[in-house]
């Protein structure tokens, strides 16, 4: 099943800057119908979910077992493959979806009944269900107390965010939570999974064949980012003053222009083969280029007041320190580091690229918010940007999540317009929406906290809230009071020292997201702390 992006989060009456002609009413007419059909299918696709966990429970029912939910023994088994084959038959899919679709509907009814409620009326889709289940295979499916607890805790936590972000945007998010909740600690997992490490060859047809390398996630993002930045190099090669081929891409062999595919794939051959690019990249000055990946890293996993068991926020942690250590039952652990990208990475990578980073930056964010209040960095750089990356992570049109790298920093107001060079009026925009906002009737403006409003051509409202106030949200929140965004210590209050309005200060890639380097060497891998106040 398939589902489309959740419905929108407030519907606006059509407002002034909207025209209501022939267009408008009809486009605002199909949105209406549109909104009402998506809600009528997650409906009956929550029914079917709810029919085919009744067909599984019947299978279990006939277990040689009178105490479990899931089919056993030779009964059980039997029963189970022929409740399978008739549910087949009658959606006319093969098995192997049919059992695929009723373990689905069977996590849901028994671990996760939230979830199939919230699909039920309509507030998160088939793809959002999907998300949620995936992440949560490292909590488990005992029946004990604790089990139960931290799914519940889980649940509770994830529909808080799948209400509000699309299923691509769920799925990151999703793992992180997941990861809190976790019948076995990330890092025991990883331990193992590194002694799995290999490379192995698969032929292909056409003289073809893959090499595929399985490796911690940070390594195989590191190398790709590599081959990316050196590939890149290649290209800027180009308008230098020299004429051979390497200069405009070209294969020695066919003399066709490359694409950034194929120059990744070159020169990773020339490192596997020579240990060094080849003479094809002679001259380039890509032996100093590094690689770059990003790690958001919660502050306890490397500072020292988290070894000693002091709270950051005030007080202490309690007889067990979050670092490491026993939990209470259904208790979640501190978020683990994450990779961009990627997701979750386990303390031992976190730590390594944490002691080899020239530089660390100190997210801070409200523990029950998750409002970003400021970013601190141990070398000095541009506090502006610093800010709206530990705040934005991605394009803020809603639904997309285009890499920073890939992203420019815009005005909400235009700066002709008179608006300010401010945190509180800058934001990343993918270049397809930074063209959208600028050259179509969709709308935006900036709230508090760095909320955007998008208003489309019929005057339909969608809010995307930065996705730092979900990176950097306690599970538990604290007590405290919420705080204003626009007067904490963050800085987002205003302009930006020396800049006045011009031209957009992201017009091009971001430099500290890992979009690029020139000849001279990257700096090593960039790490982002994160301490909740």
């Amino acid at each position: 099943m398939s589902s489309s992006s959740p419905a929108p989060e407030s519907i606006s009456p059509l407002g002034e800057a909207f025209s209501a002609g022939p267009y408008i009413i009809a486009m605002e007419r199909v949105m209406s119908r549109l909104e009402t059909a998506e809600r009528r299918r997650r409906e009956a696709e929550a029914e079917q979910l709810s029919i085919l966990a009744e067909a599984f429970d019947l299978a279990a029912a006939e277990s040689d077992r009178a105490d479990t939910s899931i089919p056993t023994g030779a009964r059980g088994e039997l029963a189970y493959r022929a409740v399978r084959a008739e549910v087949a038959t009658v959606l006319r899919v093969s098995e192997h979806s049919a059992e695929r679709q009723m373990a689905h509907a069977q996590t849901l009814a028994f671990a996760y009944p939230g979830v199939l409620e919230a699909f039920r009326e309509g507030a998160i889709s088939y793809r959002h269900t999907s998300a949620i289940v995936d992440a949560a295979t490292v909590i488990g499916s005992s029946d004990a107390p604790d089990a139960v607890l931290r799914r519940a805790g889980y649940e509770e936590a994830v529909l808080e965010i799948a209400a509000q972000e699309t299923p691509n945007r769920l799925r990151p998010i999703a793992r992180r939570l997941a990861e809190q909740y976790a019948e076995v600690a990330l890092d025991e997992r990883h331990a193992e999974a590194r002694e799995r490490r290999c490379v192995y060859v698969v032929d292909r047809e056409d003289g073809m064949a893959d090499l595929v390398a399985h490796l911690s996630a940070a390594e195989v993002h590191g190398i790709f980012d590599r081959l990316t930045r050196m590939s890149r190099e290649v290209r800027r090669a180009a308008s230098g003053t020299g004429s051979a081929s390497v200069e405009r891409g070209e294969s020695e062999v066919t003399g066709r222009s490359r694409t950034q595919d194929q120059l990744r794939a070159d020169v990773f051959a020339d490192l596997a083969l020579a240990g060094t690019p080849g003479e094809a990249f002679a001259g380039v000055g890509m032996s100093a280029i590094r690689a770059h990946v990003q790690v958001l890293v919660p502050a306890e996993a490397v500072l020292p007041h988290a070894l000693s068991g002091e709270n950051p926020a005030g007080g202490n942690w309690g007889s067990e320190n979050p670092a490491g250590g026993t939990r209470g039952l259904g208790a979640p652990i501190p978020a683990p580091a994450v990779l961009e990208r990627y997701g979750p990475v386990d303390s031992e990578t976190a730590g390594r690229l944490a002691g080899g980073a020239s530089h660390w930056e100190l997210v801070r964010a409200h523990a029950r918010t998750g409002t970003v209040m400021s970013v601190d960095r141990y070398r000095p750089s541009e506090e502006m940007r610093r800010y709206l990356r530990a705040r934005d992570q991605h394009c803020r049109f809603p639904g997309c999540r285009v890499a920073l790298s890939r992203c420019d920093i815009d005005h909400t107001v235009d700066a002709v317009l008179g608006g300010p060079t401010a945190t509180d009026n800058l934001a990343h925009l993918c270049r397809g929406h930074h063209t959208l906002k600028h050259h179509s009737s969709w709308h935006v403006r900036q709230r508090k906290g760095g909320v955007l409003e998008w208003t489309s051509p019929v005057g339909r409202v969608h809010v995307d809230r930065p996705p730092g106030r979900v990176m950097f949200v306690a599970v538990e929140p604290d007590s405290g009071p919420d705080p204003d965004p626009d007067t904490g210590p963050g800085p987002g209050s205003g302009p930006d020292p020396g800049s006045g309005p011009g031209p957009d200060p992201g017009s091009g890639s971001d430099p500290g997201s890992g979009s690029g380097s020139g000849a001279g060497p990257s700096p090593p891998p960039e790490l982002q702390l994160a301490e909740p106040f």
